[in-house]
């Protein structure tokens, strides 16, 4: 909690939120790392309130990164915003998201395409159990962006198989993957851990077939 991690944090947060605005979703981790029941969740709205000159900082850097685009969108088109994708393209049906088409749709399923990454959905069970510093951060965030991807009004984000949206979230369900491995691999016997690799390895090549 210093004033140059979070101008740092907020330098991070500009570079991101720059290159697709719903990132700004990460704001999960720094709010809610480590909770892990109620109290400590209590502890950390108390820190935030309190820490108003972090926060400051962490705005500073935000401003940083987005200052050079904001002077760019003005002095070519005169606005200090400009909507690249165009003004009729940037809908969300917030009452109607695609949560089922977007995980299971032959057009663009996420998991019908990709169905090795249902393991890391399996693995939020062993992640609370075995590492639940990470596990509500990693589920709000999860369950935040499956909402606002499936809820953009072009759900299957154009041309390709799988839906590419989700790629963007990867590094943070790569935490119950790996506990998914972790409860699979350890101490147990070598047929359940060959058939599981074997599993693995078959979904992986399904998804590079697709």
């Amino acid at each position: 909690p210093k004033l140059i991690s979070l101008t740092i944090v907020g330098l991070l947060l500009g570079l991101i939120t720059l290159i697709r605005p719903t990132n700004a979703l990460v704001l999960v981790f720094p709010a809610l790392w480590g909770i892990t029941d109620f109290k400590s969740l209590q502890e950390r709205f108390i820190f935030w309130k309190d820490a108003w000159k972090l926060l400051a900082g962490g705005l500073v850097g935000v401003v940083i990164i987005w200052l050079p685009q904001i002077i760019y969108w003005k002095l070519i088109t005169g606005s200090f915003y400009f909507n690249g994708y165009g003004e009729n393209e940037v809908n969300f049906f917030f009452n109607n998201p695609q949560i089922l088409n977007s995980f299971f749709s032959y057009r663009k399923g996420w998991l019908l395409y990709t169905p090795v990454m249902s393991f890391a959905i399996l693995g939020f069970i062993f992640l609370r159990k075995y590492y639940r510093e990470s596990f509500l951060a990693i589920l709000v965030y999860f369950v935040m962006s499956v909402y606002v991807i499936s809820s953009w009004w072009l759900w299957w984000y154009g041309g390709g198989y799988g839906l590419r949206a989700y790629v963007d979230i990867y590094g943070a369900l790569a935490f119950p993957m790996a506990a998914f491995v972790a409860f699979v691999f350890h101490k147990r016997h070598f047929l359940i851990k060959s058939l599981a690799l074997l599993l693995f390895l078959v979904l992986i090549f399904h998804n590079l077939f697709q």
